[in-house]
Parts: C-alpha cells; sequence; structure tokens
C-alpha cells in the first residue's frame, strides 16, 4: 500500500453520509459551502454512499446533487440503487430525472443489475412489457442454473428478468419481464436451454426451431387420422412439425417457424393434447359407425393406417 493509499480519507461529506450523521450533513452543505457533488478517489457521491436511505437521498436531491454522476466504474446512483433493490429510491432518482439508460464500463443498464421485480419493474416504467413461456417443469432447474448462474446469463444479455416457479409449485409457465425487444431474445435463450441444439441439427440452421421429447406411444396423437390434428397445429400456429418414423428410434417431434411465439404456442397445444387424460384420441371424439341396413350388427370400423409420419406437411 503506498503512503498515498495509507493516509487517504473520505471527503467530509461522504463520511457524513456514512456515518448516517444527518446534522453534519446539513451543517456541511447549509452552513460550509461544501460541494453536494464532490466525488471521492472512487468517483462515488454522496448520493451514491446513501442509496439505501431515502431521507438522506431527498436531501442531497433538493440541494442540487446530480443523480447522473459516474463513478469510476460508470456506476450511476441508480445502478448502485438496482444492485441494492430499493424500488422506493429508484423512485425517488427518477423523480429527480436519473437517467435510466446510462450504461456502466462494463456495458450494463441499471435493470441488468436487479433480480427484484419490484425495482425493476420501477426502472422500466412505461415501457415494461411481460410474456409467459411453457418449460416442462424438470427444466425448470437448467433454467436457473447453479446458484441462479443461467437466470443471471439471461438477464445480463437479455436485459429481461425471469419470474420462475418455486419448487414446490406445480407451475410450468415462467413469466418474462422486459422492454418488448428484450421478451423474445429471453425466449430464445431458454428454449436454447430446454431444447438444446445438436450438432445433426443442419437442416434447421438459421430458423428458429425446437425439439421436443415426446414418448413414441404419443406420436398418434398429434398426427390424427390422415394427419388432420397435425395439418391443423400447422395451419392454425404458422409452423411446419417433423415426426419421426415409427421405425426410427428418434423421439423428438421438431416444431419449426417463423417466429419463437408461433413455435411456444404450438408446443404448448401439443402438451396439451398429449397431456389429456383420454390419450387414446387426443382429445378428438371419434365418429360413431352406424349399423349397416338390415343388420344390427355395427360395421367393424377400420383402423387407422399412416402410411409415413415423417411430415411436415405444406403450411
Amino acid at each position: 500500500m503506498s503512503s498515498a493509499e495509507a493516509v487517504y480519507t473520505f471527503p467530509e461529506i461522504i463520511k457524513a453520509v456514512i456515518a448516517r450523521d444527518f446534522d453534519r450533513l446539513k451543517d456541511l452543505v447549509e452552513n460550509q459551502g461544501v460541494d453536494v457533488n464532490q466525488q471521492d478517489k472512487y468517483g462515488d457521491t454522496a448520493l451514491h454512499a446513501c442509496v439505501k436511505n431515502d431521507e438522506f437521498v431527498s436531501y442531497l436531491l433538493s440541494k442540487g446533487a446530480s443523480p447522473n454522476i459516474q463513478n469510476n466504474s460508470g456506476s450511476t446512483v441508480l445502478h448502485k440503487a438496482a444492485l441494492s433493490a430499493t424500488p422506493e429510491t429508484v423512485s425517488v432518482l427518477l423523480a429527480a430525472k436519473a437517467d435510466p439508460t446510462i450504461k456502466n464500463i462494463a456495458g450494463y443498464l441499471p435493470e441488468q443489475l436487479t433480480f427484484d421485480v419490484a425495482t425493476f419493474t420501477k426502472l422500466l416504467g412505461a415501457d415494461l412489457q411481460t410474456d409467459t413461456i411453457l418449460v416442462p417443469k424438470a427444466k425448470h432447474g437448467a433454467i436457473r442454473g447453479k446458484n441462479g448462474a443461467n437466470l443471471r446469463r439471461i438477464q445480463f444479455e437479455t436485459k429481461a428478468l425471469l419470474k420462475v416457479p418455486l419448487k414446490d409449485n406445480d407451475q410450468e409457465d415462467i413469466t418474462i419481464l422486459g422492454r418488448q425487444e428484450s421478451l423474445a431474445e429471453a425466449k430464445s435463450a431458454i428454449l436454447a436451454i430446454t431444447f438444446p441444439k445438436r450438432a445433426d441439427d443442419e437442416d434447421f440452421a438459421g430458423k428458429p426451431h425446437v425439439k421436443v421429447p415426446l414418448p413414441k406411444q404419443k406420436h398418434r396423437l398429434i398426427v390424427g387420422k390422415q394427419g388432420s390434428i397435425l395439418q391443423s397445429i400447422q395451419s392454425t400456429y404458422n409452423v411446419k412439425i417433423t415426426v419421426p418414423l415409427q421405425s426410427s428410434p428418434e423421439d423428438k417431434i421438431v416444431v419449426v417457424g417463423d417466429s419463437l411465439d408461433d413455435i411456444h404456442e404450438a408446443v404448448k397445444h401439443i402438451h396439451e393434447i398429449t397431456n389429456k387424460k383420454n390419450t387414446n384420441t387426443g382429445g378428438f371424439k371419434p365418429k360413431q359407425q352406424q349399423p349397416s341396413q338390415g343388420s344390427g350388427a355395427p360395421v367393424k370400423q377400420k383402423p387407422i393406417k399412416i402410411t409415413s409420419s415423417n411430415l411436415p406437411l405444406s403450411r
């Protein structure tokens, strides 16, 4: 440690804030004329040092403290308030014209530094949008990652906040919060974790798609008689679906579309069909055969014959 570092002391105004000595702070500002925007060697102002104390924050702002001064890391007071998860302070700062679009040296906006929904909501204000994506409960742990690592990565990369249901909650929908442009990026990141692409995915390179694991015995439920259910799903959600041949060991169906929203809705519909209690018909009631004329015996129903389930059909 150099001699300069050994004798360094914080500016008196910042020492007063750190000590939570409000009378001393008022004396420095009102009687001694100390600059409220004075910075310490780290670039922090008194505002940076009191983000968890609304009384100090409001007082300093009323005396002309700027909420947009960046410290040596490029962080404003909003960055620190976001990191501290203090939504009330964020509201006070925004009312004083704090700029939520300033990035720090690492390139992060304040909203990327908080996992607190209330703080995140305050930072985005009218720009806040929400959406949900259906993810099998077994995959929620992968979305979180070890100690929340994947949640943090997705937030840093997409600027969206994810709300994953607790482990003891049976809900499968994950809620996404963020600006409109962030929602699609977050969905893409979630799908990449839920259905990771393999080296043999060249056929769909550059196209939004997912591979959905589905037991072979349930494939016929989404195909339907002469492909009727499959055609309906493809037409309704503007996607193409490939179902492996029955002779193939592959059990994953592939859903390809022009948008992640279309794919998400199609996958959700597929889950609804295949999870119905009456899995013999996929939720569709077959028409009853009428008895032949002149006979009390019903006409024997012909089994459905699928010549190939290696679809997709054209949109």
